[in-house]
């Protein structure tokens, strides 16, 4: 067995992912460290033998991310190259969606914004510093929750609106092109009984709107219309209720967000497939099932568990309901 390995040296966590001989997609890892260098050494070892491989079976491994910088020499001999993280994120971001062009942006521990183009190349426009790192330090010091996915559990069960203020809430009338449901504050309108839930919803929510509203404006000279959303903080289960939001104004934005069916994965033994079924309540008071996604297959995957989760967004002509099943499966 030949292997070719992906290494992505982040400010938070390293990736791995490899690929065989076949370009075939073999299993992914994720290590959190605080140090580059035995982050990245202990992501190989540890993927290599959940693989059953050795290090003779590595062909070459491909260095990415800010901390890839801290490798001048092959690791353990083997051919090591260095790739541009931001290529790496519109690669990857073209790869996932199927699309010749996009505003890839990649929600990590902050945000990087990249136009992405298969036959002009890819292009930094920007960044920020919204992201995971925000998400995980406010949950920290407000909620006590130090585990992103615990927390991504939480918000599912929390209501935004106990603590957002919303445009429902300041107008009295629809406002065209707007939904009901988008924020005017974010945690401008916090309520005596909101939960830690609440808050939690309330948080992903600010995180997610920030971003889809910078890649708006990123995209507002441009010919593209597809914004594609990846890393760890797009693969969570909240940003498909907020980024739905942004899909529903399509006619103000102009803009289809995309959670590619594979984004990271965020765990380094399982994956979260979810399944989005929207049900809209129409005139006569009974429902159409609008479609049903799977945002990933689970063939040939152990389910170990699976969670039901039903929550409501309210827009000025329809009630959707959207009802979320995490299959956890074990790789």
């Amino acid at each position: 067995m030949k292997l070719s390995l992906g290494i992505d040296i982040g400010s938070s966590s390293t990736k791995a992912a490899a690929l065989d001989e076949h370009g075939t997609l073999l299993g992914t890892l994720q290590v959190h460290a605080d140090d580059p260098r035995t982050s990245a050494y202990g992501v190989l070892g540890r993927f290599l033998n959940q693989q059953g491989a050795s290090f003779g079976d590595v062909e070459k491994i491909v260095l990415t991310g800010l901390g890839s910088t801290y490798f001048h020499e092959n690791i353990f001999g083997i051919p090591t190259i260095h790739a541009l993280e931001l290529d790496a994120i519109g690669r990857g971001g073209l790869y996932l969606s199927g699309l010749d062009e996009a505003l890839v942006v990649s929600l990590g521990t902050g945000s990087a914004f990249i136009r992405a183009s298969k036959t002009n190349g890819f292009r930094h426009l920007g960044g920020s510093g919204v992201g995971g790192g925000t998400l995980v330090g406010m949950a920290e010091r407000f909620l006590g929750v130090t585990d992103i996915f615990s927390l991504s559990k939480m918000a599912l069960r929390g209501n935004k609106a106990m603590a957002d203020l919303r445009i429902a809430d300041v107008q009295e009338e629809d406002v065209p092109g707007l939904a009901a449901d988008l924020t005017a504050a974010n945690f401008g309108r916090i309520k005596s009984g909101a939960s830690d839930a609440d808050l939690a919803a309330a948080l992903f929510n600010m995180i997610y709107e920030n971003v889809g509203v910078m890649a708006s404006l990123a995209l507002s000279q441009d010919t593209t219309r597809n914004v594609v959303l990846t890393g760890s903080l797009a693969s969570l289960a909240p940003a498909a209720k907020t980024f739905d939001i942004f899909n529903q104004m399509h006619d103000v934005f102009g803009i289809d967000y995309i959670i590619p069916p594979h984004p990271s994965s965020p765990r380094q033994s399982e994956r979260f497939y979810v399944i989005l079924c929207r049900r809209t309540k129409i005139t006569d008071g009974s429902q159409q099932i609008k479609g049903c996604d799977q945002g990933a297959s689970c063939e040939d995957k152990k389910v170990s568990q699976i969670k039901d989760d039903l929550f409501q967004v309210f827009t000025p002509d329809a009630e959707i309901i959207y009802h979320i099943t995490a299959f956890e499966a074990v790789i």
